[in-house]
């Protein structure tokens, strides 16, 4: 997979090519087919929204086989028969966000801070549980933080191209920023008590389905496997765990961000 800033990158799939050329078509260098039949009726009526879509951006396009596309995205990937080469990804910056934010913002916002989540896939899944439950933003770390690839758009649906990505150069900045903006942040933990941290932070973990989320709500999910970092802790107004039982010790970071993302949205509804 080509993912070189200078030469773009190819995101392939249906739904996220057809997300990208809804949302930011100049950013497309190229549509790639693969195993187009061009006179078959049948491939026009399937892809005629990305069709379409390419001919009204004036968008240069290409018929692979299957064995040449492989060339460009990796031998095996399911490409679903289509291929978008994009220029870069663009992330907002804090500043951008938060004048966009301050000018359209409503009283029940929330956005999520991932702590060092490296891992592409669960990135993508996690933007797309983002963008289903309606958040104002999601926010990355510029370094010790998967970047917006191929993976991460067909795992995501081609939803990170809905959701606004926010690139900051520092976590903890970032959250006390977002204090400033009138957010209380939330830490997702997967214990109940961390005594090392008691007596500088004495907060302790609350299961979420106790805890009193406010109507601004930012929620901070650590790495996988290791959880929230220190220093995310002790920029946290409050940590938050979810209640498991049979043994179970953790759930996949993709999942305990769904999970507490709709525990917000439900925790809202019920106080209107």
């Amino acid at each position: 997979m080509n993912n070189n800033k200078n030469n773009g990158f190819y995101i392939y799939g249906k739904n996220p090519v057809t997300e990208l050329l809804k949302g930011n078509s100049k950013n497309v260098m190229e549509v790639v087919f693969v195993d187009f039949g061009k006179d078959n009726n049948t491939d026009k009526h399937d892809f005629s929204e990305i069709i379409q879509a390419v001919k009204h951006a004036k968008i240069s396009t290409r018929y692979l086989s299957k064995k040449e596309a492989e060339l460009l995205v990796g031998e095996g990937v399911r490409t679903q028969r289509v291929l978008a080469k994009l220029k870069t990804f663009k992330y907002l910056d804090f500043k951008d966000w938060k004048d966009s934010f301050k000018k359209n913002s409503v009283e029940d916002s929330l956005v999520l801070i991932l702590d060092k989540i490296e891992d592409p896939q669960n990135f993508g899944a996690i933007v797309r549980s983002a963008g289903a439950a309606g958040v104002s933003a999601v926010f990355v770390a510029n370094a010790s933080q998967a970047p917006v690839t191929a993976t991460v758009f067909k795992t995501s649906a081609g939803v990170v191209t809905k959701v606004p990505i926010v690139q900051v150069a520092n976590i903890s900045d970032t959250l006390e920023k977002l204090k400033d903006l009138g957010f209380w942040n939330y830490g997702v933990d997967l214990v109940e008590a961390d005594n090392e941290l008691e007596e500088k932070y004495p907060k302790v973990s609350k299961s979420m389905w106790d805890q009193e989320f406010d109507n601004k709500t930012a929620l901070v999910v650590g790495a996988e496997g290791s959880g929230l970092s220190r220093i995310a802790k002790e920029h946290c107004d409050f940590l938050v765990h979810i209640p498991m039982e049979g043994g179970v010790e953790s759930l996949n970071v993709s999942v305990a961000a769904a999970l507490t993302m709709y525990e917000w949205r439900r925790h809202i509804a019920k106080k209107k």
